[in-house]
């Protein structure tokens, strides 16, 4: 689902990466699609074991009448209530009858998220108030939602709009029918996805559900004590009672007759602070100059210093590269390729992460070793500082294994061993991608994956060469793609991993006057012959005729493009 996400493909992880999660306190599990029916259970088990609810989407597997059965304590879209295999198109207001009735007996409450799909259906590139929100939002999130027009842009055509309509009529009447069948409605948003502006989008969902039939008193009433009593929080929040927090919002309407009245705020009440109008400005403001104090800081380049070479190695190639998202840079790293003087190469990365303007701690910085002797991988180091602390991860090959050990602050934290020989230790680094560059093409070798905190996983990737010359490789959580120069350094590389993708670009290279660390002969003979070939049928190709067969040539809609 994202990168972020811990990835769990067995009991055994369950018990080890959740167990961190009950360390840190949180509040509940969000779950998403992908887990195995084992491995569900066994979150399920654990979280309850340990008081924490369940939320996410119904497993397509399951009915919803199964899914409560099975413990799960909430549910995220209406998607949930449909049945498995059915979906919006031909679906029919009887199916939902079950389902309905099973959610308001069992007591589990579901957030609709209706203004998520209602905003599929709105054109963002005519928005004349898109600057002023966007001045107030993370650049992240800006340059995401602005890259994601075009392909909002293609979907709003005559057809797609009257099924979206027909689609959000279904939606607007199921919503009503889970108000009168007495399920338990919390209202949510889905923010930050695209183009649901935080805290407008609430408004925009509560007047949605008036829309629909709900009355604006109940409406009220699910986004205040009900919402609240959902969260197992209504001891604090949701009421206005003596011990409850001061948090309020003052109105100029009565918002029980219309919920649209949420909008017209005169004061704002934020756990006893008072501010007027002209005080909400003022924070507004504050928030606009410190995104910009961000976005400034973004289009500065950053320095990084080289990594340190290990002793008697010699430097061939040296280079720097930013990675980006959505054109958003979030790390520049400093790679290095050394010799070493008993004919091993290193492969060498520092990666600085830089912080906000605004943090008041040092920019996380990570250091990566890879040595390489006679074409294996033969030790890793793999250093992490984040503010003021050392991670530590090493990795040895001996004894028939890869023995790994992790540390932090100079303690040890972990001991373990693997029986394959992995081809690269992957970090996220550029490093990863000069190491398999000098490997060989292979149809299924082993890697160790290194999660937050160095923590490793023993994977298996896939790597061949696409029809132009570029390295392509299936891993076990999305693909990277990448391609190189003649000197050995990478060009451009892509890193896609659920639905986010990451890009690197060459920002500059360094040979010494020499040739630099170019990729093995063979290779580079297949490389080139691919990319010939690819260039022959591209001149061969005729001329597009006022642009006709120019969808055919860039891979149209059939995601190949």
């Amino acid at each position: 689902s994202s990168a972020t996400a811990a990835i769990l493909r067995d009991p055994a992880a369950v018990q080890s990466q959740l167990q961190v999660l009950f360390d840190e306190g949180v509040d509940f599990l969000s779950v998403q699609f992908g887990l195995s029916d084992e491995v569900r259970r066994k979150v399920l088990e654990l979280a309850h074991a340990q008081g924490l609810e369940v939320w996410g989407p119904r497993p397509r597997e399951l009915t919803m009448v199964e899914s409560i059965e099975e413990g799960q304590d909430g549910y995220f879209s209406m998607d949930a209530l449909l049945p498995p295999g059915v979906d919006w198109n031909v679906v029919q207001a009887p199916a939902f009858r079950k389902s309905i009735q099973a959610l308001a007996a069992n007591h589990r409450p579901i957030v609709p998220l209706f203004y998520a799909s209602v905003l599929r259906l709105e054109n963002q590139a005519a928005r004349d108030d898109t600057e002023g929100l966007f001045a107030l939002l993370s650049p992240s999130y800006t340059s995401w939602w602005q890259a994601e027009l075009e392909d909002r842009a293609a979907r709003l055509n005559e057809k797609s709009l009257a099924q979206g309509k027909r689609i959000v009529g279904k939606q607007a009447e199921l919503l009503k029918a889970l108000w009168e069948g007495g399920v338990q409605l919390v209202p949510g948003t889905g923010t930050p996805q695209p183009w649901v502006f935080p805290g407008r989008a609430l408004h925009q969902e509560l007047e949605l559900w008036e829309e629909a039939g709900i009355p604006a008193p109940a409406v009220l009433e699910f986004a205040t004590r009900g919402a609240a009593e959902a969260l197992g929080i209504a001891e604090d929040y949701g009421t206005i009672a003596p011990g409850r927090t001061a948090s309020l919002l003052v109105l100029d309407a009565d918002p029980s007759e219309h919920v649209a009245a949420l909008r017209s705020q005169s004061m704002l009440i934020v756990r006893g602070q008072v501010f007027d109008s002209a005080g909400i400005d003022d924070l507004l403001q504050t928030v606009a100059a410190r995104v910009k104090k961000v976005r400034d800081a973004i289009n500065r380049p950053i320095d990084v210093d080289a990594p340190s070479v290990p002793e008697g190695g010699v430097v061939v190639l040296d280079g720097v590269v930013d990675t980006v998202a959505y054109g958003l840079r979030l790390w520049t790293e400093h790679f290095s390729v050394a010799r070493l003087p008993d004919g091993g190469t290193a492969y060498l990365g520092r990666v600085v992460y830089p912080d906000a303007p605004y943090a008041k701690r040092t920019p996380r910085e990570m250091v990566v070793t890879e040595i390489v002797r006679d074409g294996e991988l033969a030790s890793v180091e793999v250093v992490l500082h984040n503010d003021g602390r050392e991670l530590r991860y090493e990795g040895l090959w001996t004894a028939q294994s890869w023995r790994m050990r992790r540390s932090a602050d100079g303690h040890s934290i972990g001991v373990t061993s693997h029986n394959e020989h992995p081809v690269v230790v992957d970090t996220g680094s550029v490093v990863t991608e000069l190491v398999l560059g000098h490997a060989r093409l292979a149809e299924n070798f082993p890697i160790i994956a290194l999660h937050e905190g160095l923590e490793p996983e023993a994977a298996h990737w896939k790597m061949e060469l696409d029809d132009v010359g570029n390295h392509q490789v299936r891993t076990h959580t999305g693909r990277l793609a990448f391609r190189f120069l003649e000197n050995g350094a990478p060009e451009k590389g892509l890193s896609v991993i659920g639905t986010r993708a990451l890009e690197f670009d060459l920002r500059s290279s360094d040979t010494f006057g020499g040739p630099g660390a170019p990729l093995p002969k063979e290779l580079r003979d297949e490389i080139e012959a691919r990319r010939s070939a690819a260039a022959a049928i591209e001149s061969s190709a005729p001329a597009a005729a006022d642009g006709g067969d120019a969808e055919a040539r860039d891979g149209g809609d059939d995601g190949q493009g």
